[in-house]
């Protein structure tokens, strides 16, 4: 079996090209893991019936399945023989759930947009609002880009060693200022609990456009992270405590987008999904947000539960 480290380098290899529209994206026509494709289109399907209608997932890293190593564990596929329908995974590494508005807008023109979808959401939400941007603002995306840049020095140009060292010397030098940085940001940040409050409302507000666009066909899913379990390893004590120091508010943001979430979202179809291993003693994340194959079902089991009853 893959550890969840071992499945993030092999996929931190895999090739991406720049989207106009939407950022940074996985190249079509890739092959990885165990069984694990991304198709002509770029992205990845669960096809397993005739006469089906398609479903559309729409998510970040998490709904993409990153750390994943076998396709069988992925969450389409699990959702696809759970609910009995084909999937189409549209998810992509960081994109927020703004990005998911502007990709639902260009399927629909493309006449691509499924008749029933699932937004799963909640990690690159809360990163965002963490940093006190606008969901709009595309944080992430340079961040896709340097990482690229940088496995494609370390795996396919086979940099000199001397280059490493170089190149480690310096991303220690940036870390330590970005750590001083970050937290002078967060020392200005906080203060402002009405700029919070902001970000929690634009949050909800295109939740609520995109429940719009899909005419109330679509079920947004708040997802599980580690600051939503209850710590009973040593591991999860350590990455959460390395994960606090590199970004101090993402925390409160968590809390306090999820709270805002279920209390302003009366009008949307939502799965609450962030507690369901709150009191599971296994370690169940390979970092703060990326949980493994068992979690991902349990999700599937309380997204199933919710339609069922619909």
């Amino acid at each position: 079996m893959h550890s969840f480290h071992e499945a993030n380098l092999r996929q931190m290899k895999l090739k991406m090209l720049f989207d106009g529209n939407l950022g940074w994206r996985m190249r079509p026509n890739q092959a990885f893991g165990s069984g694990r494709q991304i198709g002509p289109d770029g992205y990845q399907s669960a096809i397993f019936f005739e006469d089906t209608p398609e479903w559309g997932l729409f998510s970040g890293s998490t709904g993409w399945s990153w750390g994943i190593d076998k396709e069988a564990e992925t969450l389409h596929v699990g959702l696809a023989q759970t609910l009995k329908v084909n999937i189409k995974n549209f998810s992509g590494v960081s994109y927020n759930i703004f990005k998911t508005l502007i990709q639902m807008s260009l399927l629909h023109l493309e006449g691509r947009l499924p008749h029933y979808n699932i937004v799963y959401m909640g990690v690159c939400e809360a990163y965002t609002i963490a940093h006190g941007q606008h969901l709009s603002s595309n944080p992430r995306d340079d961040r896709v880009a340097r990482t690229l840049r940088d496995f494609e020095d370390y795996y396919y140009n086979r940099i000199q060693w001397k280059s490493i060292f170089t190149a480690a010397l310096k991303k220690i030098g940036n870390s330590i200022f970005t750590a001083k940085q970050t937290k002078r940001q967060a020392d200005a940040f906080i203060l402002d609990d009405d700029k919070f409050a902001a970000l929690y409302e634009e949050t909800i507000q295109v939740m609520k456009r995109i429940n719009v666009f899909c005419e109330g066909r679509v079920l947004f899913v708040l997802e599980p992270s580690l600051y939503h379990k209850n710590l009973r390893t040593r591991a999860e004590i350590d990455i959460l405590k390395a994960n606090q120091a590199k970004h101090p508010l993402l925390g409160q943001a968590f809390s306090g987008l999820y709270t805002y979430i279920k209390k302003n979202a009366e009008s949307l179809s939502l799965v609450d999904a962030s507690s369901v291993v709150e009191n599971d003693p296994r370690e169940a994340y390979g970092d703060y947000c990326h949980p493994d194959a068992q979690t991902l079902d349990a999700v599937i089991r309380a997204i199933n539960e919710k339609i069922q009853k619909r």
